[in-house]
């Protein structure tokens, strides 16, 4: 078991491992070679602490399971605490059919039950499916691919959830889907989001971490809504067509070290949220680089925020008091302060917009970029001022 290096990672490694002292290890084989050629059967004979070991091979059977959700056609349904799901080689370990067909909210992947309180799944393929992986507890999910399914991953829960090293691919919704009501957060690295509608959705989850992820294609690369809070660093994000990073609804944003380039908007900020953060690359968008909306603020220094088309910086919809929008000491590809105040539209444009760009002083040249392990990035997003309001 290889264990992260932050405090929450390595205490969830450590409640995975702590696994009966006569743990077994169950093989399911297609070919016979195993105790069980299909999954249910096998993980209804599990008993806590146990491994279910996945052979090569299409798995389509399902069965109506009774989760969270209620009850749905599922094709990996886990009700044994402390389970690991392991996968004997990524690709070639495929749960779904060849052609999806959904029905109603089913079927789903793997499913756990409310009375899971820890499972691990790794190196397996989940696609075609409603629901790659819709999980509660706390959970580790590594080395795996969800693959044009309606939600790749669905994480719902107050505890710890963890992913890493995934891919998440052509899902038709969100590649994964964060909800949380003030559990310990989640943390997402090394992982690759191509062609999804929307790569990385939190929902009212407290300190959700993302670094070291790449996001290609779809309409939205991460995004933090309702409240959510968290940090996305280190990640590269190409062609995302709306907006490679969302905040909306009373979102709070750290960004730093990130790579944006192409798509129609790079940063989007709406609905009374607060983005942070510095040494971010902003390639600029067809429309806008950054646009602000509906009463939102922002720390955001020490950045390259380049034009490519369309505005720097687009603010629209402030009401009421007046409001600061602090972008001071980043570097806009430009020198004169004359042509950087052309680019942005802000109250200064429209008397209405009850909100001022302040973009100087600004930077003479680009800024430099320095990698933080997770550990750093969780301490250092914890640290931050409460957001101005």
């Amino acid at each position: 078991m290889r264990c992260g290096s932050t405090a929450a990672a390595i205490a969830l490694c450590v409640i995975l491992a702590a696994a009966r002292a006569d743990a077994r290890t169950w093989r399911v084989e297609r070919d016979g070679s195993g105790e069980f050629t299909t999954l249910q059967p096998a993980l209804d004979g599990a008993a806590p602490g146990d491994t279910i070991l996945i052979g090569p091979g299409r798995y389509t059977e399902f069965a109506p399971f009774d989760g969270p959700g209620g009850l749905e056609p599922t094709y990996a349904g886990v009700g044994v605490d402390n389970l690991t799901l392991r996968g004997t080689d990524r690709d070639a370990v495929i749960i779904g059919p060849s052609v999806a067909s959904f029905q109603g909210f089913g079927p789903k992947g793997i499913y756990t039950t409310w009375d899971v309180r820890t499972v691990r799944i790794e190196q397996l393929t989940v696609e075609n499916v409603r629901d790659g992986a819709y999980l509660v507890g706390q959970v580790l999910v590594d080395d795996c691919v969800f693959r044009k399914c309606d939600l790749g991953v669905s994480g719902v829960d107050d505890r710890e959830l963890v992913v890493r090293r995934c891919r998440f691919e052509g899902n038709i919704g969100d590649g994964m889907l964060a909800i949380g009501w003030g559990g310990t957060g989640v943390e997402v690295s090394d992982c690759r989001f191509v062609d999804n509608v929307t790569g990385l959705d939190f929902l009212r989850t407290p300190n959700g971490i993302v670094s070291h992820c790449t996001f290609q294609g779809g309409r939205v690369g991460v995004q933090y809504e309702q409240g959510a809070s968290g940090t996305v660093a280190d990640c590269s994000f190409t062609n995302v067509q709306v907006a490679a990073a969302a905040a909306a609804l009373l979102a709070d944003l750290r960004l730093d070290r990130n790579v944006m380039t192409g798509g129609t908007e790079q940063i989007v900020v709406d609905s009374s949220s607060h983005i942070s953060g510095t040494q971010n690359t902003l390639n600029g968008g067809s429309y806008a680089t950054v646009e602000f909306n509906g009463n939102c603020t922002a720390d955001f220094h020490g950045n390259d925020i380049l034009k490519r088309g369309g505005w720097l910086v687009y603010a629209d919809t402030y009401l009421g008091a007046a409001f600061t929008i602090d972008l001071q000491n980043n570097y806009w590809g430009l020198t004169d302060a004359a042509a950087i105040a052309a680019a942005i539209r802000d109250g200064n444009d429209d008397p209405s917009i009850h909100a001022v760009v302040e973009f100087e002083p600004f930077a003479g040249g680009t800024v430099p970029t320095a990698q933080l392990s997770i550990g750093e990035l969780k301490a250092r997003y914890q640290t931050q001022p409460a957001p101005k309001r």
